[in-house]
């Protein structure tokens, strides 16, 4: 008898509340995934944290495909305007001949976005006809003497002369151990000009 018994069916009545429980959980974790979403991209967009990867790849992909693959990647960084006279910055890297790797980034920057950045609307707010006097690196500190043309307004107007002065601390702060950026015109600091 015992035998015949074990050998039957089962009774499963008390199984069913272990499955619910399962889809109660998996639907639980559904919505909550689905109301912290927003949150979740927000927090993405706000640490920059794809962006650093994507210059990241960009840099290997140029180091890979470029002719001059044993030329320095610099990142440069260039305004793209959105709507009205709103508009973020992005890193572009491009390749810098000589041994002087500030001055060669300063240099590029100065002549405009190149190819890739002009691609996705970047502009530069460093007014046509800038040139870079000199450069030195003291206590961790860049001083960057430019020509008088930097002062000249754009149509951009004071959004673009802040942007100008941004865009060349933006470009500079991405090389690792730079304290600070102070900007000369003519050998007088800026602030002093303006």
């Amino acid at each position: 008898m015992l035998g015949s018994m074990a050998d039957g069916p089962h009774d499963s009545k008390g199984q069913p509340w272990l499955l619910y429980a399962w889809l109660i959980l998996i639907i639980a974790l559904l919505v909550l995934g689905i109301v912290s979403l927003p949150r979740i991209v927000r927090s993405i967009k706000e640490s920059r944290m794809l962006e650093l990867v994507q210059t990241h790849l960009a840099q290997k992909a140029l180091v890979q495909n470029s002719p001059g693959g044993n030329l320095p990647v610099v990142s440069l960084v260039f305004p793209i305007p959105g709507t009205g006279s709103s508009y973020s910055f992005e890193v572009f890297p491009v390749r810098v001949a000589g041994n002087r790797i500030y001055h060669e980034t300063v240099e590029a920057l100065l002549a405009g976005p190149p190819r890739e950045a002009l691609a996705k609307g970047a502009v530069s707010f460093i007014p046509v006809g800038t040139k870079l006097i000199g450069l030195s690196i003291s206590n961790r500190i860049v001083y960057v003497d430019l020509s008088k043309a930097f002062l000249e307004l754009t149509t951009w107007g004071d959004t673009g002369a802040e942007g100008a002065i941004a865009q060349i601390k933006r470009t500079l702060r991405r090389f690792d151990g730079v304290r600070d950026i102070v900007i000369l015109i003519e050998g007088s600091q800026l602030e002093e000009n303006r």
